[in-house]
């Protein structure tokens, strides 16, 4: 952690040590406001740039976006707090506890009703070759753990073992998917779904306002609530006042790391 004044010299200094010591790390990332490493950026090629997020800037993060893992109560919460911001803080600390339940039990049946909107033939045979392969391959938890528990073990291993990993999903039949599927439980083939789905069939800001706007309450009360927030959300959307900026430290890291994987470095 560099502290200093504006213009003390702190990116300077940065910079420095970034040169002496870049070639021992395989991936370097630097979030900054501003654009003081602009030019140090670019030494690393000539394509190299700075990824900048504003409001009217090209780039969008998708927080919906489960990035190829099962849904978990962790991405939930973290979305939840991402919404909450975007709908502002009020005085009142229970209505703070409302607003964040409310949009939290909203953001638990959207996503429900994402997935099955989502499901189709092609969806399910991966879903029940998952859920047969998480229930095969040698695994270190035991005990009753949830298939969605035991996906990022699985994919450890498979990426460590890809041999293995492609005899495994070879032998899986297509009667031991249907069989998989008939016996998981409606959280499970919820959770997993987005664990096999699209980057593209994935739910986005705009999908959930929509979803919001149209879902009714049986409690009179809450559709006062329910609107306030569409209508505060909506700013965030295609067409509010901010754009495409949807930002969040987790959305930043995870596009990042996206990036990562591909062996390039990234500059916010």
């Amino acid at each position: 952690m560099a502290i200093g004044q504006t213009g003390g010299g702190k990116s300077c200094g940065n910079i420095q040590l970034l040169s002496q010591t870049e070639h021992l790390y395989d991936f370097t990332i630097i979030m900054e406001e501003g654009n003081s490493y602009g030019t140090y950026v670019r030494t690393f090629g000539e394509g190299a740039r700075s990824l900048i997020f504003e409001p009217n800037g090209k780039e969008t993060f998708n927080y919906l976006d489960t990035c190829g893992m099962p849904l978990n109560h962790q991405l939930i919460s973290e979305a939840t707090l991402i919404l909450f911001r975007m709908c502002g803080e009020e005085n009142s600390e229970s209505r703070n506890f409302f607003k964040t339940a409310l949009l939290s039990s909203g953001l638990r049946k959207f996503y429900a009703y994402w997935s099955g909107q989502k499901r189709n033939p092609e969806l399910d045979g991966k879903l029940g070759r998952l859920l047969v392969a998480l229930d095969r391959f040698p695994r270190d938890k035991t005990g009753d753990t949830k298939p969605f528990e035991l996906f990022e073990e699985y994919r450890g291993w498979a990426e460590e073992a890809e041999g293995e990993a492609s005899v495994l999903l070879d032998s899986i039949t297509g009667d031991d998917a249907k069989e998989a599927l008939s016996k998981a439980t409606d959280e499970e083939l919820m959770a997993l779904s987005y664990g096999v789905m699209q980057r593209g069939d994935q739910p986005t800001h705009s999908d959930f306002c929509d979803w919001l706007e149209c879902e009714n309450s049986d409690v009179v009360e809450y559709q006062t609530d329910r609107t306030r927030l569409v209508e505060s959300l909506k700013a965030w959307g295609r067409t509010g006042r901010y754009g495409k900026l949807r930002l969040g430290f987790r959305s930043v890291l995870r596009y990042a790391l996206r990036i990562q994987r591909t062996g390039r470095r990234c500059h916010v």
